[in-house]
């Protein structure tokens, strides 16, 4: 072992690789480590052994016992074997190799990775013994980062689902992914805007005889020619031969005839014009003209208009699959007899409310009592079921919060970040998994009911959203007047609010619903928004009654 302080640091650099070690690759990353070891503006040691060994547990562990041995070795560095492929084991290897773990350096080393690239994200740390609990770290290994970075990286990592045939009945609030054109022109034939008689304009005003008569949806039977008129209904069409239509009160009886159920002649009181009162073919729409674009939301409107030209039948976005679970021993269902120490679980209803309300389709997954092999097998199911997994508790720092690390460590899930400089919603948790041929989505958020809530529309819905084509998935964002003085916390803020439109200037008037303590869900339910508050800073400690903010609508 080096003494002195002059003397330099003596490393081995272990390069773990199947197609290095059999030379069908060259190694790079063991010499670069080398060089890097060797700079004299950086660690100035030398590299005394390097060595490549193959993607096996057993050969790591040889190695790195044999080298812990070596009195000519003071550190020692691998590379290779940190990703989620199943023949990457360097982790495991290591771990069983050490007396004690030390995470507060594998988080630093991550954090100081991550300045340099976000895929530093996908190289896999250790983590504690989840058993035992004296020795669970005290800080959070997980860097916290920026709420906007975080919603960044979960829209980044959601993808837009295979398009599917929609039939019209069922296309209420689908997203269509195809233009869309106009088969047939509107109206499809030249037909009445008023009751009233098709007549020649050239005719002029006088006497006139009725020789027929036309309802909408009828054929006319005859041409109409000079000194005649055929009796029209709003909507009906317009006979060959005629070129304008007298509305009924422009007219008077001059003759009738059985009893008066018919109309013998009448009297054009006013001068017709050409074109007078006839809708043309295709005034109100021509034929191929474009009706929807790809991320149109189809709604009554927009769903009338396909009926109006006959189209049944449209392709749309297909809508994620969300499973929805909570955990926790403490969690009781709603309809059963609550034990001592024990709540109801809030927060599975209201999310499956929220799913509902949107007509997503849902599996409700229950709850998972904090234990490691009950989670990772309600994960594994709900992953089995769903294209998109909610889970909520079982995120932060106690003993019993396991989801970070099943995810990681049992299921080999890429975790992208574990908690955000957010309030509410610190320890919200975003990951990928791969599951049957396909990637699953999973968000652990946070077990209050409102950090909960609050990051469930922040990150879920605009995720969902997005994977069913919204060509806007995020929630409407609007500037309201606060009604009162605001502390601001050292995090952004999200602060439940009720808005007021009666306001003279336009300008919604936000008033706080409260105590907003992440736990009190009453305050969630008096509110229609979400206040987007700064963080403190020296310059800005609070906002004055007045000021304008930003706020997230949530429901009008």
């Amino acid at each position: 072992m080096a003494t002195a302080a002059s003397e330099r640091v003596r490393v081995g650099v272990l390069t773990v690789s199947d197609r290095c070690s059999k030379q069908e690759a060259v190694d790079k990353s063991g010499p670069n480590l080398k060089t890097l070891v060797e700079d004299s503006d950086g660690l100035g040691g030398e590299v005394v052994s390097l060595k490549i060994v193959p993607d096996e547990i057993s050969c790591i562990k040889e190695t790195l016992i044999a080298w812990t041995d070596d009195d000519n070795l003071d550190l020692i560095l691998t590379t290779g074997g940190t990703g989620f492929a199943d023949r990457d084991v360097t982790p495991e290897a290591t771990k069983a190799v050490l007396e004690k773990e030390a995470p507060g350096l594998a988080m630093t080393m991550l954090m100081g990775s991550l300045k340099v690239t976000p895929l530093a994200a996908l190289s896999r740390t250790f983590h504690h013994d989840v058993e035992k609990v004296a020795r669970r770290p005290r800080d959070s290994i997980y860097p916290v980062i920026p709420f906007k970075d975080a919603l960044k990286i979960v829209m980044e990592n959601t993808p837009v689902l295979p398009v599917e045939e929609v039939d019209l009945k069922d296309a209420l609030g689908r997203i269509v992914s195809e233009e869309i054109k106009a088969p047939i022109s509107l109206p499809p034939f030249r037909n009445s805007i008023k009751d009233g008689y098709a007549v020649i304009a050239s005719d002029g005003p006088g006497v006139r005889k009725v020789i027929s008569d036309t309802i909408a949806g009828d054929v006319p039977d005859c041409d109409l020619t000079p000194g005649h008129v055929i009796r029209l209904t709003t909507g009906a069409p317009i006979p060959k031969g005629a070129d304008a239509v007298v509305q009924v009160e422009d007219t008077e009886l001059v003759e009738e005839a059985d009893d008066g159920r018919k109309e013998v002649a009448i009297r054009i009181l006013s001068t017709p014009k050409c074109g007078q009162d006839i809708r043309p073919i295709g005034s109100d729409l021509q034929e191929g003209t474009v009706l929807l674009i790809p991320g149109t939301k189809l709604g009554p409107p927009e769903l009338g208009l396909l009926a109006s030209v006959g189209i049944t039948k449209m392709q749309c976005y297909r809508k994620p699959l969300v499973g929805v679970c909570s955990t926790g021993n403490e969690l009781t269902e709603p309809w059963e007899k609550l034990p001592p120490g024990h709540i109801y679980d809030s927060n599975r209803t209201s999310m499956l409310a929220i799913l509902k309300e949107m007509d997503m389709p849902t599996v409700d997954m229950g709850i998972a009592p904090d234990t490691v092999e009950a989670t990772k097998d309600l994960l594994l199911r709900a992953a089995s079921k769903s294209d998109v997994i909610v889970t909520t508790g079982g995120v932060s720092m106690g003993e019993k919060d396991l989801l970070k690390y099943v995810l990681s460590e049992e299921l080999k899930a890429n975790l992208f970040f574990g908690r955000i400089f957010l309030k509410p919603g610190k320890p919200t948790t975003f990951c990928t998994f791969e599951h049957e041929g396909s990637t699953k989505l999973f968000f652990s958020l946070p077990g209050n009911p409102v950090s909960g809530i609050v990051t469930f529309n922040h990150f879920v819905l605009p995720c969902l959203r997005k994977m069913m084509g919204y060509d806007n998935p995020h929630l409407r964002r609007i500037k309201v007047r606060i009604e009162s003085d605001i502390e601001l916390d050292p995090r952004p803020e999200f602060q439940r609010v009720l808005l007021d439109w009666s306001t003279d200037d336009g300008v919604p008037r936000a008033t706080t619903t409260g105590n907003q303590i992440s736990s009190r869900l009453i305050s969630l339910r008096q509110a229609n928004a979400l206040l987007a508050l700064p963080s403190r800073t020296d310059e800005v400690p609070m906002l004055p009654k007045g000021s304008l903010v930003e706020a997230v609508v949530l429901r009008i």
